[in-house]
């Protein structure tokens, strides 16, 4: 049976008539979460954390545990990790002994449409099903405000802030926040610390390499690449930042054309706006591409970001500096 993850991250108990139950998708921070409100939520009952590694290795240590329950439990959770295709049978056997005091929930990495785990738990109606879609940015912005709910100083530049920091990602916003109750005791954030305190430095070099790329800056560009080492696992938030970057100067581009206003005027307008550190750097940058090039160089960027998806082999780091440097000749 296919469950509405927002209905299940709003209501745990939606899940009550299911069993077993599979959490999967890209959203490490939901289901971070989900697992966070569950151990909150299990009260008097036990909870017990595997990995599929070790259910395969001891092919009757599952269905050991469901039937182990303590005298002093009522009921058992098993949290299960990192499942995929290879621990469907185990499943599927399992779940036609039907064990009614022990709630079985399984978190999966995105299972394709063929995946047999995945199609069993859509079709049987027993069993529940949550797709864990990455977050867009209407619901991170409402998950930051219901996670600071009790701070000061939320405002829209900081929730702005936390998300393009974050890469749009909430495993990291979840881990920003937990920094920030930390920090700020007195509930009221304050904008230069929360700099600070949050691992700025990452993302202050992502944007200085492109800056430097795109207001053609050879020379700066050249150091930068030079001394900066760039992670194939970094590779694609790079891609991100300088979609988001050019998104936002067409953005500029455009506005500036249909009202006629100054550049000066249109990137104070801009929403969601444009942090005061950097719009000196978007001013300049406006002043050198054209609204036609901008187009053209956002079309190369999703080009190429399908050649490194598609090609594993490829050496990423080697590519990335070539677009740049492209870009800034």
């Amino acid at each position: 049976m296919i469950l509405k993850s927002s209905i299940v991250e709003n209501n745990l108990s939606s899940l009550k008539e299911y069993n077993p139950i599979l959490f999967y998708g890209e959203n490490d921070g939901l289901k971070n979460d989900l697992k966070e409100q569950i151990k909150i939520k299990a009260g008097s009952s036990e909870v017990i954390t595997l990995f599929q590694d070790e259910i395969l290795q001891k092919k009757d240590l599952l269905e050991k545990e469901t039937n182990n329950l303590s005298l002093f439990e009522t009921k058992k959770i098993i949290l299960i990790n990192e499942a995929n295709d290879k621990l469907y049978d185990i499943i599927l056997n399992l779940n036609k002994k039907s064990p009614k005091d022990c709630k079985i929930i399984i978190f999966s990495e995105s299972l394709e449409k063929k995946s047999k785990l995945r199609s069993y738990f859509e079709k049987e109606k027993t069993v529940g099903i949550i797709a864990c879609y990455k977050d867009n940015k209407p619901q991170l912005r409402d998950y930051i405000l219901k996670r600071l709910s009790e701070f000061k100083k939320v405002d829209n530049n900081t929730i702005e802030y936390l998300i393009e920091n974050s890469n749009h990602e909430r495993e990291v916003i979840r881990n920003e926040i937990t920094k920030i109750k930390s920090f700020f005791i007195d509930k009221i954030i304050k904008r230069d610390e929360l700099e600070e305190l949050l691992n700025y430095k990452k993302t202050s070099d992502v944007n200085e390499l492109i800056n430097a790329s795109l207001l053609k800056n050879k020379k700066s560009l050249n150091n930068i690449l030079g001394n900066q080492l760039i992670l194939d696992t970094d590779i694609f938030n790079y891609l991100f930042k300088l979609d988001q970057k050019i998104s936002t100067l067409l953005q500029i581009k455009l506005n500036q054309k249909i009202s006629e206003n100054s550049l000066g005027s249109v990137i104070e307008k801009i929403k969601p706006p444009i942090f005061w550190k950097d719009k000196p750097d978007y001013t300049n940058i406006s002043k050198i591409w054209s609204l036609d090039k901008l187009e053209t160089l956002r079309k190369k960027i999703s080009e190429i970001e399908l050649i490194l998806k598609s090609k594993s082999e490829i050496k990423k780091e080697i590519i990335l500096k070539k677009l740049l440097v492209e870009i800034a000749e």
